[in-house]
């Protein structure tokens, strides 16, 4: 029905000892066939090869249909998910010609946003795990982080597009570091949501 807040393909393209190119989509998911295509067509525009490329998805499930329930009954997906995917490709070629010297540091830190939906008490995810990447000059260039919980504080009333919580850790981490690009990439979340919807 609306727009909560912008949804985004973000990326960021690591050059070392061999390359990886992080492909991260605000949206819910994409089919395999999807993910492979977004891969193929990023390999043939800036050489690096497919095994090298990673493409996924933050999982919020205020994202745009993506056309998984089309491609699985043997359909095309809705018209609408061709500028999904060109949006990936994009945000991929611009993270490889943007490429310049950096260096990278790793961190955890406790995170306490997530509950067990299935048994209370239950395992969580308790740490973000954290790949901080600053341009030559000490200014930061990326955040990388990872966590295990789903985007699902909106609930099941909402009928807008949105990031969910990584949405909004997207923008406080951005206005934390200036000119840093904020990447989340969702790890194991099994039964972990939010405490508290809506």
């Amino acid at each position: 029905s609306g727009v909560l807040d912008a949804l985004y393909a973000r990326a960021l393209h690591l050059r070392g000892h061999e390359d990886l190119l992080l492909v991260a989509l605000d949206l819910c998911l994409l089919a395999v066939p999807q993910a492979a295509a977004v891969r193929e067509r990023l390999s043939a525009r800036t050489g690096l090869p497919r095994e090298r490329i990673v493409v996924t998805c933050i999982h919020t499930h205020a994202g745009p249909d993506t056309g998984l329930g089309a491609l699985l009954a043997g359909a095309e997906p809705p018209a609408h998910v061709a500028a999904l995917l060109d949006a990936a490709v994009e945000a991929g070629q611009r993270a490889v010609a943007a490429a310049a010297p950096a260096r990278i540091g790793f961190a955890t830190a406790p995170v306490a946003i997530g509950r067990n939906r299935r048994c209370a008490g239950g395992p969580v995810d308790p740490v973000a795990r954290i790949l901080r990447v600053d341009r030559a000059d000490g200014a930061p260039l990326a955040v990388v982080w990872l966590h295990g919980c789903h985007p699902t504080a909106l609930g099941h009333d909402n009928l807008r597009y949105s990031a969910d919580w990584p949405g909004a850790a997207h923008a406080a981490v951005e206005a934390t570091l200036p000119g840093a690009l904020s990447l989340f990439v969702l790890s194991a979340h099994a039964d972990i949501d939010p405490p508290t919807r809506g």
